[in-house]
């Protein structure tokens, strides 16, 4: 999940499951840092075709760059259920909302969060 530049007082900043950018407040920067949604694969074997996976609620989590956090929160896949194809991975993408940039250093910062799926 990427949500490209934003300067120092951001807020509310969404990139949406199909990687689109609203929201910041007038504090959005196009330097070329292009927007992503987060791309989860889902590996599987192709026997299971057909059974249908539902993606559980999503945690809300934090980015760093090593000493300030900034809260992501807001995590929503592409689709809450997805049905397995024959191939041996099928994707689905998260979208997410950043959280006050206000008073936080610049720089990269960059973080993790969990996806867990039902069968």
């Amino acid at each position: 999940l990427n949500f490209g530049t934003v300067s120092v007082g951001a807020s509310g900043v969404v990139v949406n499951h199909a990687g689109q950018r609203s929201g910041g407040d007038g504090y959005l920067i196009n330097d070329g840092n292009t927007p992503q949604a987060a791309r989860i694969k889902l590996a599987h074997q192709p026997d299971v075709a057909g059974q249908v996976v539902t993606v559980n609620q999503i945690p809300n989590t934090t980015i760093t760059d090593g000493s300030a956090t900034i809260p992501v929160t807001t995590l929503t896949p592409s689709s809450s259920t997805t049905t397995l194809t024959t191939a041996t991975h099928d994707d689905f993408t998260v979208g997410g909302t950043l959280g006050d940039t206000t008073n936080k250093p610049g720089g990269e910062y960059s973080g993790s969060f969990d996806v867990t799926v039902s069968y």
